[in-house]
């Protein structure tokens, strides 16, 4: 019978991750949005960096427009380099 993966669950990736109604993701789905493994984001949590998230009865979730900001603030652009 297949189980739901948990927030350990390093190599599950949703094609589209479940958004809550009010904006929320697990971790799981979070990581998914983001493009990095599970264990990346539960390493920022302990490092306290990375995207903001919450814990709701011993489960972390993240709200959608949090990782948005996250991509937008820590992004870059990948423009040639200027000529001499």
């Amino acid at each position: 019978m297949n189980q739901p993966p948990s927030e350990n669950t390093h190599h599950h990736k949703p094609n589209n991750p479940r958004i809550l109604p009010d904006g929320r993701m697990t971790a799981v789905e979070a990581a998914s949005y983001l493009g990095f493994e599970v264990g990346t984001l539960a390493n920022w949590r302990a490092q306290k960096k990375g995207p903001r998230f919450i814990k709701l009865g011993g489960k972390v979730f993240y709200f959608k427009h949090d990782l948005d900001r996250h991509i937008s603030e820590s992004g870059y652009e990948n423009f040639p380099p200027a000529s001499a």
